[in-house]
């Protein structure tokens, strides 16, 4: 087996126990009733959820994906929390491939520790935690990655997914 195939191997068996953590199932916890169950029922998510609550002053973009996409999944969550779990390990690829490039040397270690960290629920698991934490990180991954890249256009597309990211955590 090639390295890079060896690579991907790996990605895809941790993230494949991290998965596995939880039997391979996803179920609703705290949050995601409100957030995804009650929002999936909103005659006008815009004016009910968006500018009631107001929390586009704080998180813009984690309440409009939360609002027009991840709430449309209320039914299947399982589904969501697939393309969250997808997007944690295209992160990991990006950045793990980024570093290296700029000489920054990290290897399998580094892979692990960013696809098991932090051990637990809320970030990784949590599609209410991890919407707020894996898809920023996703979109910052990326905007890391283009800046790998020679050109206008990219330095550009990484000012635009950095700026992404920002819209949906302030830790990230």
């Amino acid at each position: 087996m090639k390295k890079r195939q060896f690579f991907y191997v790996f990605v895809a068996a941790v993230l494949l126990l991290r998965i596995g953590y939880y039997g391979g199932i996803y179920f609703p916890i705290l949050d995601d009733y409100i957030q995804y169950g009650l929002y999936s029922t909103v005659g006008n998510p815009f004016a009910q959820v968006v500018l009631k609550f107001q929390d586009y002053t704080v998180r813009p973009l984690a309440v409009l994906t939360d609002v027009y996409v991840w709430a449309r999944f209320w039914e299947h969550m399982g589904i969501a929390f697939i393309i969250i779990t997808f997007m944690h390990g295209a992160s990991s690829i990006l950045i793990y491939e980024a570093l290296n490039k700029a000489g920054i040397r990290c290897g399998l270690f580094f892979v692990l520790v960013y696809l098991l960290a932090p051990v637990g629920t809320e970030a990784t698991y949590w599609i209410s935690g991890s919407t707020r934490i894996i898809v920023p990180l996703f979109f910052a991954a990326v905007g890391l990655w283009c800046l790998t890249k020679k050109g206008v256009g990219w330095t550009i597309a990484a000012w635009l997914f950095n700026l992404l990211s920002y819209g949906y955590y302030e830790q990230i």
